[in-house]
């Protein structure tokens, strides 16, 4: 049986605004639109002054805003199989993009699966049992539809636009070219935000009447860096605030939020918003065209820029309006939390933990940490790595030089004073448990590569 860790962690949320009902509808629609590449910064209510997402910060004022949150992966593939499997990326094997080259450097790469084994169960296969219609609409980079890896293999009854690419090849119809092409009709000129948008909207108005879960993994805001142009324009005209400045990837962001604010729309209309969890993330840091400050690192990387993401939940009756909660989660919980409000409880084989406890207002998880494993090398950014937080403590184990940095994340979470000289038996006892860790879960850590000449 696979361990959900029983000790509690040392951090809190934040005493809610008013007290919630916590009583959850019975098997709640489901929500779940995860933003592609957008940093922890990149919203108003995140902090943000100069991207504007109204409509996800009237989201944040409507339930809870998770200020701890992280992807499981510092990259695309990894926390996205995470987050359908409910665990950590080196029990799926999927460890970082699929389509990833690997490199030959000071340490050898192991071999890695190039796609979600069909053998795994996604959050989409529980659903069903407990009769929910589903639907992926946008990214998946999971695997291939002649393999039976995309969604429709996975265990959604739909799917709009998933396959085996990382990125559109363009966000303006047709879309791309050849093997790089989304496959979603549309009419010439269309923007593709828009016509994933409303595919979401269909679905939510075709299955109205029965348990849904729609599954929106918007392609952006990832590069190209293709905004609409009367969004650009806006942008053009507006002062850059801090390292918050493109104003393609403003435009970009706003066109997701109007998505969003479409759906609570509807939500509204057909009088189904009390009845719908609503949950909004990304897949991990912010890329270059951003800026995490002041967090550290970007995607791709183990510091908090690479993984620490936006978490906002509205669940009527249980969140309470307008609160925060800094416990740590990660985006593999989200797996055993969906499954808890459908009705399955047999989840305790996952490595993800149940967050209806934090949805509700309770201060605590039953894990004292939570872990990540890198073993790649990705060039500019990251060198194989594994890291762990506990508490306000995180420690980073750089394997090919195999230096440990030690931080104090409540009083600085930018990473900017390594720790491990002055805390060394701090620094020995969570490598320890990262060790652990690593080996309760049959993580894969690089070899010397006695060829490579530097």
């Amino acid at each position: 049986m696979r361990s959900l860790f029983t000790v509690c962690l040392l951090a809190a949320c934040a005493a809610p605004t008013e007290l919630a009902t916590k009583s959850a509808p019975e098997r709640p629609n489901i929500v779940l639109v995860v933003i592609d590449d957008m940093g922890w910064t990149d919203l108003g209510c995140q902090g943000s002054s100069y991207y504007e997402s109204p409509n996800i910060d009237r989201l944040a004022t409507e339930g809870v805003r998770f200020t701890d949150a992280y992807s499981s992966g510092p990259n695309c593939s990894p926390s996205r199989a995470a987050l359908l499997t409910g665990n950590y990326p080196s029990r799926t094997g999927v460890t970082t993009v699929l389509n990833k080259k690997v490199n030959e450097f000071a340490l050898k790469e192991h071999p890695r699966r190039k796609s979600l084994s069909t053998e795994e169960t996604t959050f989409a296969e529980v659903l069903r049992g407990a009769g929910y219609k589903s639907i992926s609409i946008g990214k998946w980079h999971l695997g291939k539809e002649e393999d039976s890896e995309d969604p429709l293999g996975q265990g959604f009854d739909e799917n709009v636009g998933g396959n085996h690419n990382g990125h559109p090849g363009s966000y303006h119809q047709p879309f791309g070219k050849g093997a790089s092409r989304v496959p979603v009709e549309a009419p010439e000129g269309s923007y593709l935000t828009d016509v994933l948008t409303d595919r979401a909207l269909d679905f939510v108005r075709r299955n109205q009447d029965e348990p849904f879960c729609l599954y929106l993994p918007y392609f952006s805001v990832h590069t190209p860096i293709q905004p609409r142009a009367d969004l650009m324009a806006k942008y053009e005209a507006k002062e850059p605030v801090g390292g918050h400045k493109n104003p393609g990837y403003a435009a970009m962001i706003e066109a997701v939020d109007e998505g969003v604010g479409r759906i609570l729309a509807l939500l509204d209309e057909l009088e189904l918003a009390d009845d719908t969890l609503v949950i909004v993330t990304s897949d991990n840091g912010g890329h270059s065209v951003t800026s995490n400050a002041p967090l550290r690192g970007r995607k791709g990387m183990l510091y908090e820029g690479g993984i620490r993401v936006p978490l906002i939940v509205r669940l009527p009756g249980v969140t309470a309006p307008g609160t925060t909660c800094a416990e740590p989660t990660l985006s593999m919980d989200l797996f055993p939390t969906l499954a808890k409000l459908a009705g399955v409880s047999n989840t305790e084989t996952v490595d993800g933990a149940d967050l209806m406890p934090l949805f509700a207002g309770e201060e605590h998880l039953k894990r004292d940490a939570i872990f990540w494993h890198f073993p790649h090398y990705l060039v500019g950014r990251q060198t194989p790595a594994s890291a762990i937080r506990m508490g306000d403590w995180k420690l980073i184990e750089t394997f090919e030089t195999g230096q440990l940095e030690l931080y104090d994340l409540s009083s600085d979470i930018g990473e900017t004073e390594d720790l491990t000289a002055l805390h060394p038996g701090m620094a020995a006892a969570l490598h320890g448990r990262l060790r652990a860790w690593r080996g309760s879960i049959g993580a894969k850590i690089p070899v010397k590569n006695a060829t490579w000449d530097g």
